[in-house]
């Protein structure tokens, strides 16, 4: 498959639970790999995604799910809104619910500043475990501002009672 004159770039990835090394690039770049990273399938386009060429993050969740966490631009302009997806197997993902759809006021102009959360980082298995059965989430706003959010396992459309907003 013909991926243009993208470069890969911002490397993310998960195992799924066939033992599959899913690997993500920036620009819905992504491949496969079933022998623990020594080799890789061709890299492949995500038709399912629909970014600015931002980075993409991707994860287990602590209820052996998985998430997809990117900026999903009709444009290829914007960076927002950031959106997560959810899948049971690692490979289906649907079920898209926006993390963080408001975009303050961009204080600071510049060359390549597009608007919105971008940059989106988690925390990689293995690489500590917070105990609050959360997707914890770190992003640039508009490339002034790092923002850290949480996500509640399971992820979920619906609220059974009022969101908790002591700060």
């Amino acid at each position: 498959i013909d991926i243009g004159d993208k470069t890969p770039k911002a490397f993310n990835y998960y195992r799924r639970p066939d033992n599959v090394i899913v690997g993500m690039w920036k620009h819905q770049i992504s491949a496969l790999s079933s022998d623990n990273g020594n080799s890789w399938t061709d890299l492949a386009l995500s038709k399912s995604l629909s970014t600015c060429g931002a980075k993409i993050w991707g994860q287990q969740t602590e209820n052996n799910k998985y998430a997809i966490v990117y900026n999903h631009s009709a444009t290829k302009r914007n960076r927002y809104p950031l959106v997560v997806m959810t899948s049971i197997d690692g490979h289906k993902f649907d079920n898209m619910l926006c993390v963080h759809g408001e975009v303050p006021p961009v204080r600071y102009y510049g060359f390549a500043k597009n608007p919105g959360p971008a940059y989106i980082r988690g925390i990689y298995k293995g690489n500590g475990n917070p105990p609050d059965n959360k997707m914890w989430l770190t992003y640039s706003m508009s490339k002034e501002d790092l923002w850290v959010t949480n996500v509640s396992i399971p992820i979920m459309g619906t609220v059974d009672n009022h969101v908790n907003q002591n700060f």
